[in-house]
């Protein structure tokens, strides 16, 4: 999908040996200074590549999805959160969630990342648990 629509994608290492090393190191192995994989970082510079240690160029795909929820007065957030079947509520505070929600369509657009955390959560709860 991401070939078809000229986009870079790569899976991530997911070797279980990676994954269990990953979570075990302290946070200052995984960023350092700012910079993020800084173990691998550190590796490249040790074995001379650094130009490919110090790459600053590559970004992540960006997405709009800050302007995607607050669309239609956060429509899709409202109808999908705020639901009377939503099981998200038995996490988080109606009251709350509807303020934080009218805070970010109010344009703060200030709260997509702990909104889209959500969305997908109740989205997968629905999915997998309901």
């Amino acid at each position: 999908m991401s070939m078809a629509h000229s986009i870079e994608s790569r899976l991530p290492f997911l070797e279980y040996r990676q994954v269990d090393l990953a979570f075990s190191l302290p946070s200052a192995a995984k960023i350092a200074a700012g910079a993020s994989k800084a173990t691998l970082r550190s590796y490249l510079h040790r074995i001379g590549q650094h130009d490919i240690a110090n790459r600053a160029d590559k970004r992540g795909y960006p997405t709009p999805t800050s302007d995607w929820l607050a669309q239609g007065n956060g429509a899709i957030l409202r109808d999908v959160l705020l639901d009377r079947s939503s099981l998200i509520g038995e996490y988080v505070d109606p009251v709350k969630l509807k303020a934080l929600i009218d805070h970010h369509v109010g344009g703060s657009h200030r709260a997509s990342d702990p909104l889209y955390a959500l969305l997908t959560t109740q989205l997968w709860l629905t999915a997998c648990i309901a």
